[in-house]
């Protein structure tokens, strides 16, 4: 066993992990109007596998996963799996031990039909001393999410295996509290939920007001293609008929017959150089985790040395960046460089920088409300290839070979004077989540912390 000084602490020898006495230090940070009891005595790990091969109808069975929201649907069956798997009781928490520091643990419910997780997944499930919502809750909060990380930090691969999961010490009120604080956060969660409703009903108008506007063709575009069509040399990396077919059938995600089609490589420099010189050594830096994917706003809290931006994409303002790979597009990460405080910034090298060739001809607000609709993202999912990094991707060639919808300057902006004033309504209920949800999140600290 290890014995701490100072308060004089006994951690038992099977609570270890990996031998580092500041892990259990750390813990008595956290100070509770409650009795802070070690969660060991209040869960049971259910850590038993199962073969895929034992299991009938495999390709039927869907495998559950966990991330932020909590228990989820995956896409992928057990079909061809080689892994073992672990079988999840309702009821029961899984968590993902190496991303549980950003929220991945949720609760397995009756409606919820994937009763299989692979192994890698930490499975457990509370007595009768705690609610498994009530422990949501508690390892989801601010406290224990900086103590989790900080013991995870302490691995070559940063996890959070089981032993390290329950020597933590949580605070224990009886189960009619724990009812109560689930009660009172739920209450508005429900508000949020209704809010949501109607950011999504707002969402839905946009992108029935592109269509209807542009008279777009949404049924079939891979009809439309024409007969004979000329791909430039320089821009082919990949010669391939799938590929050069893919690039022809992408050109009409935004078919229609109401306005002039333009090709977006007309409209738009790709990744543009420029030269510049900084008045400053530090410029910001836009990873992809910088854009935020409901609203395509910008966080420019990251700074990086200008030295480096042969490694990096260069934009500035009014510049439009689009994602190259998969999860970023599916996300929604497509925005616009507005309200900077620097001349330039450097972004990810996951990124596309696309440069409006000439205001007078398509205003780039009018191309980001185009590539952030449903229709185009909806679609482009079908052409993406290869792989970067276990991802698929967008290539620059099919991208500059979609044909853009061109109306005038004067129409653009009678479409883009209504879109705008529904935007600015999702954005004022997306500030109104936001203030509901601290609110939550204040009065669980103050009911539970000292």
């Amino acid at each position: 066993m290890l014995i701490l000084s100072s308060s004089f602490k006994v951690i038992p020898y099977k609570l270890l992990h990996n031998w580092i006495p500041t892990n259990y230090v750390e813990l008595d940070e956290i100070k509770s109007f409650y009795s802070m009891e070690l969660l060991e005595n209040h869960i049971e790990e259910e850590s038993s596998v199962i073969s895929p091969n034992s299991l009938k109808n495999s390709n039927d069975i869907r495998l559950g996963g966990v991330d932020r929201k909590g228990y989820h649907i995956s896409e992928n069956t057990i079909a061809n799996r080689k892994a073992m798997l672990k079988k999840v009781k309702v009821n029961s928490i899984i968590y993902n031990p190496f991303r549980i520091n950003q929220g991945s643990i949720g609760i397995r419910r009756a409606e919820h039909l994937p009763k299989y997780v692979t192994g890698a997944y930490g499975v457990f499930s509370c007595k009768e001393t705690l609610l498994p919502e009530y422990l949501i809750l508690v390892l989801k909060s601010k406290p224990y999410i900086s103590q989790i990380s900080y013991m995870m930090s302490n691995n070559a691969r940063p996890r959070l295996n089981f032993n390290a999961l329950q020597a933590l010490h949580v605070p224990v009120p009886n189960i009619n509290i724990q009812k109560q604080i689930i009660a009172s956060f739920n209450s508005k969660m429900n508000k949020i939920d209704k809010l949501r409703a109607l950011i999504d009903d707002s969402k839905n108008k946009i992108e029935n007001l592109i269509l209807e506007f542009l008279d777009l063709d949404s049924s079939d575009f891979t009809g439309h293609q024409e007969a004979f069509s000329v791909i430039k040399y320089r821009d082919l990396r990949i010669w391939s008929v799938p590929q050069l077919r893919k690039i022809m059938n992408a050109e009409n995600i935004f078919y229609t017959k109401k306005f002039p089609l333009v090709k977006l490589s007309e409209l738009v420099e790709c990744n543009p150089s420029f030269r510049y010189s900084p008045s400053t050594i530090e410029v910001p830096y836009v990873p992809l985790k910088s854009i935020e994917g409901e609203t395509g706003e910008i966080s420019y809290e990251h700074t990086i040395s200008w030295k480096q931006s042969r490694n990096y994409v260069k934009f500035r303002e009014g510049d439009l960046l689009l994602p190259k790979i998969s999860p970023s597009l599916e996300n929604n990460k497509i925005t616009m460089a507005q309200q900077m405080d620097h001349e330039v910034a450097l972004g990810s090298r996951d990124l596309y920088v696309l440069r409006v060739i000439s205001d007078e001809t398509v205003i780039p607000i009018y191309l980001l409300y185009l590539f952030r609709s449903q229709q185009f993202r909806n679609i482009i999912q079908l052409f993406y290839h290869g792989s970067t990094g276990g991802y698929k991707r967008l290539s620059k060639e099919l991208l500059l070979n979609i044909k853009i919808p061109l109306p005038s300057i004067k129409v653009q902006l009678e479409l883009l004077d209504k879109l705008t004033k529904i935007q600015k309504r999702i954005k004022e209920l997306l500030l109104e989540i936001k203030k509901i949800y601290r609110i939550a999140v204040n009065e669980f600290d103050r009911e539970l912390y000292t």
